[in-house]
């Protein structure tokens, strides 16, 4: 499981990868002084994390399915991170959807008066959410409430969620909630808010 996101994947994918596509990838996330508060929509952050994902996993064809309410953009070095935590949402659809091929992925993106929503749901096999599967979700909310998703982010076989709330709590520092579980015995979701702030910048700018 890619625990660290985009940040490790090429470690354990890159005998796999062609040089071309290490490039592209390096040309995606190369940042520099000119550009790093440039925004960028999140939208793009979700396709470029799908790219990612499948060229790791030839094959499978994730093809998420966006729907944003407006086109929410942040600053360019903010962004990355949320290319991190997409790749980390949609390697977990890889290894735990039961499926050998890409199922339906739907990523809804919005901004209300309570912040910014970013809500990912799949279609998973019904032979997943077994009692141990649902009690593994239960331990790792209740861990994520205790505070300890440092404590849990190197531990091998976890699902990357320990991460995502780092990443937005501690890097971010912009998450006012984050929830997952099961819906019913085909779907799973992730719902993130984020503070509104974070997508304040215009892509106009």
């Amino acid at each position: 499981q890619a625990e660290d996101g985009i940040r490790d994947i090429g470690v354990t994918g890159v005998q796999t990868c062609a040089p071309s596509d290490l490039d592209r990838m390096a040309e995606w996330f190369r940042l520099s002084t000119q550009t790093a508060t440039d925004p960028l929509p999140l939208s793009l952050a979700v396709n470029v994390a799908a790219a990612t994902v499948n060229r790791f996993h030839r094959g499978f064809h994730l093809a998420p399915k966006t729907a944003v309410s407006e086109d929410l953009a942040c600053p360019r070095i903010e962004w990355v991170s949320f290319v991190d935590i997409f790749v980390i949402l949609f390697e977990n659809i890889v290894t735990h959807c039961g499926f050998d091929r890409a199922p339906d992925v739907t990523v809804a993106l919005s901004r209300d008066e309570c912040g910014v929503r970013v809500r990912v749901e799949n279609l998973i096999s019904e032979d997943v959410p077994t009692e141990t599967a649902r009690s593994r979700v239960h331990r790792i909310r209740e861990e994520m409430q205790r505070g300890e998703s440092q404590h849990y982010i190197s531990k091998e076989g976890r699902t990357g969620l320990h991460k995502i709330q780092k990443l937005l709590s501690d890097d971010l520092r912009a998450l006012q909630s984050i929830d997952f579980d099961f819906l019913g015995r085909d779907r799973f979701y992730v719902e993130i808010v984020l503070d509104k702030g974070l997508t304040d910048a215009s892509l106009n700018h």
